[in-house]
């Protein structure tokens, strides 16, 4: 395993050393595009034990997290007292949750103003349509599903208006 693969995946905080389960693990971290954010924090070797059977102490529970959202997480551990099961230690995460907040430089479209077609303005709008009967059953079928889209677009428009689009 390269190194740069074993760097992007893991933090370089582990207890214990390298097995060839752990690098199937860091295999599958790299395939995928995820990371282990238990390694990416320098804890006491109480908390990065996650296994515990008399003697043997192991690190053998992970979380995998997308490898972009690193950043996000704040801090990871095992809680010493805290058990699981009878050998297992509860795994804990803090991650920093982003509102989402949409692109400023999107550009938006202005928009027919289709809310306001009540009262006169509906009555408006059928006596125009009526007008128009631009369509004909002759044409093309694309040709005239075209002139019906523009003179509805354009009568719409003329008696609703049009928004900014913001």
């Amino acid at each position: 395993m390269s190194r740069d693969v074993y760097e992007e995946a893991h933090g370089g905080y582990r207890y214990g050393s390298r097995n060839r389960e752990g690098e199937s693990i860091i295999d599958f971290t790299s395939a995928y595009d995820l990371a282990l954010p238990n390694t990416c924090f320098q804890k006491r070797d109480s908390h990065l034990v996650t296994f515990k059977n008399g003697r043997n102490l192991s690190q053998i529970d992970f979380f995998l997290i997308r490898r972009r959202a690193r950043r996000e997480c704040k801090d990871c551990k095992a809680i010493p007292g805290e058990t699981l099961t009878t050998q297992h230690r509860l795994l804990v995460l803090h991650m920093k949750i982003r509102k989402w907040k949409p692109k400023k430089n999107a550009v938006e479209k202005p928009k027919i103003r289709w809310w306001s077609l009540k009262g006169t303005k509906q009555e408006d709008f059928k006596n125009s349509m009526a007008a128009e009967a631009i369509w004909s059953l002759d044409d093309d079928t694309n040709a005239m599903w075209e002139a019906m889209e523009s003179c509805i677009k354009r009568v719409v428009s003329s008696i609703l208006g049009v928004s900014k689009g913001k």
